[in-house]
């Protein structure tokens, strides 16, 4: 809630260059141990607390504020180790970027409270926001006489912004129902304009949950007498004189009875009073259930203060198993065996199977080193531009490979047979850093006729729509194109040989896992067409 406000209210050149001096001195102290140990000597000697500089996270609005708070707590002992520095001096706040952060810490460190209560897990959070929102409205958020202009600007800018994230009609009544359900509040916080439509909503909601539970028991019983066609069931208008008049009873018995400490779970309380509103009570634990993790926070849980020097692509991994440690845990739970993935497995095969032989090492290490030459050189890129046009192709830049992505080099071997012609004629006229022979022209192609079933069968099993029964059928289907001898294996023979060699290896036991047969089999696509007879009995 208050993540994007503050961020809106410090969009502000000087909090630009306060907050950017900030870092600055917290990352001087926290790459010189030498420093830190200044640091320390010139707490004891100031008599400051001895605690460290904090890191700001660029995920936490919160920790930008102790990062702030921290530093002017030990502006002192900041100043003394850095003025015998002269390369640092410059580091040293001056007294105007002290008041800006003085402003900022006075507008945004009451928020901080407000944000962890908010923040909760583990207890009801929903019914608060009324609450919180009319005490920043009236108190904390309100303008004071000894406010600076940049505090009041922050102030009044956080207090528009969540105004106006919380104006929607539908968003106030879903906030008027919880702070009503929630028994230290009630109506406190809700104007008596409002409190009419809440109750018709609470009697609507309650009087449809009974109405549903009657008709499932209904159903559940062997009707003997039919209804007439059209007609209202009695039962079901008893339920409902009867459901309308006990629902009033109960909103008007708990609004007369006495509200709870603020300190008290209210689910706690509910769970105690179920005797006395029994309707009630369920709309309670539904509008004041506790929300889970949300999993837009996964990538905040994770770059915490302590972790902010993480690599991206770390961060997506660890966003990534934290996402799906629910779908991991309920397999396990569910005695689901985990399976290897496909394309791995593929990956490997090819690089044990193709890239392992020499011929192709060598022919793969002068294409790099051909690809980086143009990669490396705008000059040379174009000047084989220009050759591209002058033979009338199509401008395009040639692949360079991954090496763990066996098909980026499947697409750069592509690439370069593609842009055969060009190259050619760039060589006549400029250097290269290597040439390719006419036999290892030839060789590209056969292994680009070799490899483009494994290049489409990892597209395809990497695709969102794959699924474990197309295992088995297209390890069938590669072994049988493996098998076969066409006229482009000159050259290549030996290399198809170990290529088959390294799917066997690889695939060897993929007809006795029950989970792939099982999913083949029940495939309306394929059944158990790609079985031999004693694989289809144990399926």
């Amino acid at each position: 809630m208050t993540y994007v406000g503050v961020g809106h209210a410090l969009k502000d050149d000087r909090v630009s260059r306060a907050i950017g001096l900030c870092k600055k001195v917290v990352g001087h102290f926290s790459h010189s141990w030498k420093k830190k140990a200044a640091m320390t000597e010139a707490q004891r000697e100031l008599k400051l607390p001895e605690h460290s500089l904090i890191t700001e996270c660029p995920t936490r609005w919160g920790s930008k504020e102790m990062m702030i708070a921290r530093v002017l707590e030990q502006l002192k002992a900041i100043s003394q180790v850095l003025s015998g520095d002269r390369y640092a001096r410059s580091l040293i706040p001056s007294w105007q970027d002290v008041q800006v952060l003085e402003s900022i810490h006075k507008a945004l460190h009451p928020l901080l409270d407000f944000t962890d209560a908010l923040s909760g897990e583990e207890y009801v959070s929903i019914s608060y926001l009324k609450p919180v929102l009319h005490l920043l409205a009236t108190s904390v958020l309100a303008e004071d006489q000894e406010d600076t202009d940049l505090t009041t600007s922050i102030k009044t800018k956080v207090l528009a912004y969540l105004k106006d994230k919380y104006s929607d009609p539908s968003i106030q009544e879903l906030l008027d129902v919880a702070s009503f359900l929630d028994p230290r509040f009630k109506t406190q916080y809700i104007t008596a304009d409002n409190i009419p439509t809440i109750k018709t909503r609470l009697k609507t909601e309650m009087l449809e949950s009974a109405r549903r539970a009657y008709r499932q028991e209904k159903r559940s019983r062997t009707e003997t007498t039919p209804r007439p066609q059209g007609a209202q069931p009695s039962g079901e208008k008893l339920l409902q004189d009867c459901c309308g008049l006990f629902t009033e009873a109960e909103l008007n018995t708990y609004l007369v009875t006495p509200a709870i400490d603020g300190e008290e779970d209210p689910l706690a309380w509910w769970k105690v009073h179920t005797i006395n509103f029994p309707r009630l009570c369920n709309m309670g634990r539904k509008y004041l259930c506790p929300c889970d993790k949300c999993s837009f926070r996964a990538s905040g849980n994770i770059v915490t203060c302590t972790r902010s020097s993480l690599k991206p692509a770390k961060v997506d991994m660890l966003v990534f198993l934290a996402k799906n440690l629910n779908m991991m845990k309920a397999m396990m739970d569910s005695g689901l065996a985990s399976f290897g993935c496909m394309a791995h497995s593929l990956q490997l095969a090819v690089h044990n199977g193709v890239f392992s032989q020499r011929s192709v090492t060598d022919v793969v290490a002068i294409c790099r080193k051909i690809v980086g030459h143009f990669k490396h050189s705008p000059l040379a890129y174009l000047r084989l531009q220009a050759v591209q046009i002058q033979l009338g192709m199509k401008p395009k830049r040639l692949q360079q490979d991954i090496p763990t992505r066996w098909n980026s080099t499947f697409y750069m071997l592509e690439s370069m047979l593609e842009k055969k012609r060009a190259l050619a004629a760039y060589a006549a006229d400029y250097d290269l850093p290597a040439t390719l022979s006419a036999h290892q022209w030839q060789l590209i192609e056969n292994f680009i006729t070799l490899l483009s079933p494994f290049e489409q069968l990892t597209r395809e099993v990497s695709s969102s729509e794959a699924s474990a029964a197309d295992v088995i059928p297209s390890v069938r289907a590669l072994r049988r194109l493996l098998s076969k001898q066409t006229d482009t294996d000159h050259g290549v023979k030996t290399t198809k040989t170990t290529l088959l060699e390294a799917v066997n290896k690889r695939f060897d036991q993929i007809e006795c896992d029950p989970m792939f047969c099982i999913a083949t089999l029940l495939d309306a696509r394929y059944k158990d067409r790609y079985f031999d007879e004693d694989v289809k009995q144990r399926a």
